[in-house]
């Protein structure tokens, strides 16, 4: 299993090298089938860290479109690892690669909706919750809003921030 993941990596490095020898731009969507294996479904544990593996060795200078999409795979896994081990330094790391998806792409709905989420759930930062999510309700049609979660997000950052206040 290792030599195989060896052997993938080595002809990563390989195409790259010739994309970026030959000056050619390279869309990330091209190649994001042979790196991810990433659902909103059930995935396994091994699948996740190898997607991982594969996505942090990727070169991201090489990539010249879509690349808000790669930071939103990597961000993904992350997430998705957090849910395997509960270490919350991966929660973290995905709300980092979803701000640098967000530099490429500022109205990227998924992320700024995942961004929102993050904030207010686990972070508990009620402002920067706030920011993604009107910045997610500009770029996202009404009927596509989860009202719900919102407004439960929303009440539960208001009781955290009357909690810490009494401290």
């Amino acid at each position: 299993m290792e030599r195989k993941m060896i052997k993938i990596v080595t002809l990563l490095v390989f195409i790259f090298s010739g994309i970026q020898a030959s000056g050619q731009n390279l869309d990330y969507k091209s190649i994001r089938d042979s790196l991810t294996q990433l659902s909103c479904g059930q995935v396994d544990s091994l699948t996740v860290v190898k997607t991982r593996t594969k996505l942090e060795t990727v070169d991201t200078n090489l990539i010249s479109s879509n690349i808000d999409i790669y930071y939103r795979d990597l961000g993904w896994c992350y997430y998705r690892l957090y849910l395997e081990t509960k270490d919350i330094s991966f929660i973290r790391m995905a709300s980092d690669s979803y701000d640098k998806a967000l530099s490429h792409n500022p109205r990227y709905a998924t992320v700024l909706h995942d961004q929102y989420f993050f904030n207010y759930f686990f972070f508990k930062d009620c402002q920067k919750g706030k920011y993604y999510m009107v910045r997610y309700k500009k770029v996202t049609p009404r009927k596509y809003w989860n009202k719900d979660e919102m407004k439960r997000l929303s009440n539960n950052c208001d009781k955290f921030i009357i909690m810490s206040s009494k401290l």
